[in-house]
């Protein structure tokens, strides 16, 4: 087995084997052991080349799906999803354009999504919209939509406060750190 390249995006590790294997693992919170490794099968007619333009430095933090046919990558301040070799580009989020900027003092504050994760199912993308100026981050909420771009939820609406990694246990269930009170969340969604 001849490794071709190993990327390390966020808190994913993606090693690409040959042109049509793909392994993908997330180092966990905790122990930062490897549990589970994800083997994705790609097509022999997708060629790496293709994947290539969705790691440049406008674009990070992609997640490939379970069943190894989608990607999910940040762009322009919005969560998109991608066939995986590239084709069939489309913008899942619409982060909120106004919003007020009483807690920034510059008056320069924005927001952005970031940090996709797709559900076990593959049929929903938990993610965060980060608000902040460009010198200071205010808050950090996390959301979820459907893999289609439909019902885009806010999932925590808590001022002030960062909540960040968050990742799916199960299709109904989610895990994320409050990193200022030291703990994790685990947090029931209901259908």
């Amino acid at each position: 087995m001849k490794i071709k390249k190993i990327l390390l995006i966020g808190f994913a590790v993606i090693l690409i084997v040959g042109a049509i294997k793909v392994y993908q693992w997330r180092l966990p919170r905790k122990t930062r052991e490897v549990k589970e490794i994800k083997k994705v099968e790609i097509k022999p007619e997708v060629k790496a080349e293709i994947v290539k333009p969705i790691l440049s430095e406008a674009i990070g933090r992609e997640i490939i799906s379970t069943d190894g046919k989608k990607a999910l990558f940040t762009f322009n301040a919005e969560i998109w999803v991608m066939n995986i070799d590239g084709s069939n580009k489309k913008q899942l989020t619409h982060t909120p354009e106004t919003i007020s900027s009483t807690r920034s003092s510059t008056g320069r504050e924005y927001a952005y999504a970031d940090y996709p994760y797709w559900s076990p199912d593959g049929k929903k993308v938990l993610f965060s919209i980060i608000w902040e100026d460009g010198h200071q981050t205010f808050n950090r909420d996390i959301w979820a939509i459907n893999a289609d771009g439909t019902n885009q939820t806010q999932l925590t609406n808590t001022p002030d406060r960062f909540e960040t990694d968050a990742e799916w246990l199960s299709d109904e269930k989610i895990v994320f750190r409050v990193p200022e009170e030291k703990r994790e969340i685990t947090l029931t969604l209901k259908n």
